[in-house]
């Protein structure tokens, strides 16, 4: 069976001649939590922004099988979708209600199956309570859900998230857990967080200067690059802290 995604040489480089991505190869399974590790300037916010189609360069990208036409990218943004770093860059509208329909209106939905499949992805994330409230009242983590709600009511098959956990204190950080751990799409995750990798569970990849350094679980991966970030993340919920 071929994976639900896969990249194959992916290459980016940027105006300055920086060389972000080298020949990335990248494979995700249905379902699946993928977790990109590597230190500040190895490539993996490029590789997600590749990965999503917002940036172009050589390389394929095959969904299903199926190779996707670089004349084509909003093949890659209906199956796939991002929850950026800072959820200020995703929230624009006057309340969470107009931000969670704005894409589904766009895509041509009524108001009325716009609004329920708005309700239904902020219930997802908890956070149906806070649909008439105005985006720039919100705490951190609200606006984390938030943001992460918009995504989930277009339906996306794949969800990119890019260091999910920056900024979040320790209830906000179980609290995105525990929403990700019942979602039902692959995940790709860049973080520095290796507890909250840990916790979530997956495989993972290690980039530096722009190429794969390392494959396995986020244990063999922490344990090979002895790379471990992050507050920890206890059995029972409680920080370790």
């Amino acid at each position: 069976m071929a994976p639900l995604m896969q990249a194959l040489g992916l290459r980016y480089q940027y105006a300055d001649g920086t060389e972000a991505l080298r020949g990335v190869d990248v494979h995700l399974s249905p379902r699946e939590n993928l977790f990109i590790f590597g230190p500040n300037g190895s490539g993996k916010t490029s590789l997600l922004l590749r990965l999503c189609g917002l940036l172009e360069g050589p390389g394929d990208i095959l969904l299903d099988g199926t190779p996707v036409s670089p004349k084509a990218p909003g093949t890659l943004r209906r199956r796939v979708g991002v929850v950026f770093q800072d959820a200020d860059d995703q929230l624009f509208m006057p309340t969470v209600m107009e931000d969670v329909t704005y894409g589904l209106l766009n895509l041509g939905k009524t108001t009325d199956e716009a609004i329920r499949l708005a309700e239904q992805a902020l219930r997802l994330v908890n956070a149906l309570e806070l649909r008439e409230k105005a985006p720039y009242h919100l705490s951190g983590g609200e606006k984390r859900r938030v943001a992460l709600a918009g995504v989930l009511a277009m339906k996306p098959e794949i969800l990119i998230l890019d260091e999910p956990t920056t900024s979040l204190d320790p209830p906000g950080q179980r609290e995105l857990l525990r929403i990700l751990a019942g979602l039902d799409q692959a995940k790709i995750i860049t973080t520095h967080d290796t507890h909250f990798a840990q916790a979530l569970g997956g495989r993972a990849l290690f980039l530096e200067h722009g190429l794969v350094a390392g494959e396995g679980t986020v244990r063999d991966i922490v344990r090979q690059f002895s790379w471990e970030v992050g507050p920890a993340f206890a059995r029972d919920g409680q920080s370790d802290n």
